[in-house]
């Protein structure tokens, strides 16, 4: 388990085939460890509610909500770009998304406590040079299992792909949740067991 686990995260591109055609770019910064969250995009027009509902009505509210509670609360934030924005664009979808981001997220980069990855990177990479207290906020998907494996924690939705019995994370199920984690400091929420995380892979 532990060897496939390995190969999952190193080799995304492998299990993940829609990002096979994702070409990363080199990681430059050396200041990521200064930043106390990292905020993992997700598509704005594909699938909103495919796992449920958590309070919010789409990805887009989530992520301004997101990214407002934090800025208020003075806090050093990484948001990084789902690396489907910078497929073909041809690829309608991922244009859509582009034009969301940047419309959006895009005045974000003046701000002096805001890094925007708005390119794509390989997040083994970026994992490296993050601050073990880093905490992650995702809102659904597989970054969540990588992060846990590299030792974070983990704030998500509990509308997600991964049943809720298997408690791997610090997870919201309404809007009022949410905000209370985001207001929680790194040292009071929750690393997942590495029994749990074992027992869903």
């Amino acid at each position: 388990i532990k060897k496939k686990i390995y190969e999952m995260t190193k080799h995304p591109k492998k299990f993940l085939p829609w990002l096979r055609n994702t070409k990363y770019h080199k990681v430059l910064s050396n200041k990521f460890k200064q930043y106390d969250y990292v905020v993992y995009c997700h598509s704005f027009t594909d699938a909103q509610l495919i796992y449920g509902v958590d309070g919010f009505t789409n990805t887009l509210e989530w992520l301004k909500f997101t990214m407002n509670k934090l800025i208020a609360n003075n806090k050093k934030i990484i948001l990084k770009a789902h690396p489907n924005f910078f497929l073909d664009k041809k690829i309608e979808y991922a244009k859509w998304d582009k034009e969301i981001f940047v419309k959006y997220f895009g005045k974000l980069k003046l701000n002096k406590n805001i890094l925007i990855i708005d390119e794509p990177i390989d997040n083994q990479k970026l994992i490296k040079l993050l601050s073990k207290k880093c905490i992650v906020i995702t809102h659904h998907g597989t970054v969540l299992l990588e992060m846990i494996y590299n030792n974070f924690k983990v704030i998500c939705s509990s509308s997600n792909c991964i049943d809720q019995k298997f408690k791997i994370s610090n997870n919201w199920k309404n809007i009022e949740q949410y905000e209370k984690l985001l207001e929680k400091k790194w040292e009071n929420l929750k690393y997942c067991k590495k029994e749990n995380f074992y027992n869903l892979i």
